[in-house]
């Protein structure tokens, strides 16, 4: 696939032995791509988003194979590369909150990247507006509700401008509201998304394409 922005081969993984979580995992993603991914609880889809930005065991063990763009990925020295091409939203968003505003934790990434910070503020504006809560810029990050922060971690992960941005649960803690705004800014995004998530509604409304992943092996629904 030319224009191919993920793909992961016959991946296997398993926290106790004799116990397959992922049996010959198969998933690609094109650029531009929207992904859906559904199952029950304590199926995987954690564990795969983790291996996707190489938070478990690395390299991946054959027989897997990893390409993000193209590049394979088989050494400890590719990670670095891998987690500037990949931004992650996990289920705990106050955890990508740090700075005491609202505008500095959006502004911490372009300015850890080099920007000058006239240039880091007004990016951090622009995903502000972006995901509804340019309204939030001044707030203290602790006083945020954890809707609120959901939408901020966001602003400051899209900020660093990543490739692929990959969601963990990203609607669990956000009212109708939140939810909209969710929704017309996953919408509004121009890169590949891989969105693992209980909540069908929303994989409907978002993604081209939805997988449902059981007993260790993903299937097209």
């Amino acid at each position: 696939m030319a224009d191919c922005a993920l793909s992961l081969i016959d991946c296997h993984f398993a926290y106790e032995a004799n116990k397959p979580l992922l049996q010959g995992l198969c998933l690609e993603a094109a650029s531009g791509a929207r992904i859906g991914i559904g199952g029950d609880n304590g199926c995987g889809k954690s564990t795969l988003l983790r291996l996707l930005l190489g938070l478990g065991p690395w390299p991946l063990p054959p027989p897997c194979r990893y390409e993000v763009f193209q590049r394979r990925l088989y050494h400890k020295s590719d990670l670095p590369w891998l987690r500037r091409q990949i931004g992650f939203l996990s289920q705990h968003a106050e955890d990508h909150l740090f700075c005491p505003l609202v505008i500095d934790d959006v502004c911490f990434g372009p300015l850890h990247q080099g920007l000058p910070p006239e240039v880091s503020h007004e990016r951090a504006r622009t995903w502000l507006q972006h995901w509804g809560i340019s309204d939030l810029s001044e707030c203290p990050s602790t006083h945020l509700s954890g809707g609120q922060s959901q939408l901020a971690a966001l602003a400051a992960i899209c900020a660093c401008q990543p490739k692929i941005l990959i969601l963990d649960e990203p609607s669990s803690a956000l009212d109708a509201r939140g939810r909209e705004l969710l929704v017309q800014g996953l919408q509004g995004l121009d890169m590949t998304l891989i969105i693992a998530s209980h909540d069908q509604d929303l994989l409907e409304e978002v993604c081209h394409q939805q997988y449902r992943l059981l007993h260790g092996i993903i299937g097209r629904t």
